[in-house]
C-alpha cells in the first residue's frame, strides 16, 4: 500500500487557469459537508433523509517569509480585498494537492488570516477561505 506523506501536499491559488504554487506551505485542510433534508412523513416510524447542498471550508498554514512575492503574496493579500476578480465566479481558484498529481480543485473566497509569532517557533499565517460552487475531487479517486 502506497501512502501519501504530509509533506508531499502543497496549494495552488490564483486566477483560474493560472493558478500558482503558495510558497513555504505548512499544512492544509478542507472539510467539506452535505446538508440533510428531513423527508419524514407523519405515520412514519423512522425518519428519512435526501441529500442538499454541499458546503465546504478550509484553511492553510504557511511559513511566515518577508520575502513572499506572487501567489503567495496574492494570497495574503485576498482578505484585504473587498471585491473579488468578477471575471473568477468564486474569487479565486484554489487547487490542495496531496502529492503532485492527486489534487481537489474548487473556487473560493479567502475570509480571513491569522497572523502568529511565538518565541521558538517560526512565525505563521493562517488563511481561512470558503468554497463557492462545485468541489471537484481532481483524480483522488
Amino acid at each position: 500500500m502506497a501512502f501519501v506523506k504530509g509533506e508531499d501536499g502543497s496549494v495552488y491559488f490564483g486566477a483560474s487557469g493560472s493558478e500558482g504554487i503558495v510558497s513555504n506551505t505548512r499544512s492544509w485542510s478542507l472539510n467539506i459537508t452535505k446538508e440533510t433534508i428531513d423527508t419524514t412523513k407523519q405515520g412514519d416510524n423512522s425518519r428519512t433523509y435526501i441529500g442538499g447542498l454541499v458546503t465546504a471550508t478550509g484553511s492553510c498554514e504557511l511559513l511566515y517569509d518577508n520575502a513572499a512575492s506572487g501567489d503567495t503574496l496574492a494570497l495574503i493579500k485576498d482578505v484585504v480585498t473587498a471585491d473579488d476578480d468578477p471575471s473568477v465566479a468564486a474569487g479565486a481558484d484554489f487547487k490542495l494537492y496531496f502529492d503532485g498529481s492527486k489534487y481537489i480543485e474548487f473556487g473560493g473566497i479567502v475570509t480571513s488570516t491569522n497572523y502568529s509569532s511565538t518565541m521558538g517557533d517560526p512565525s505563521t499565517i493562517t488563511v481561512d477561505f470558503q468554497v463557492s460552487g462545485d468541489v471537484s475531487l481532481g483524480n483522488i479517486v
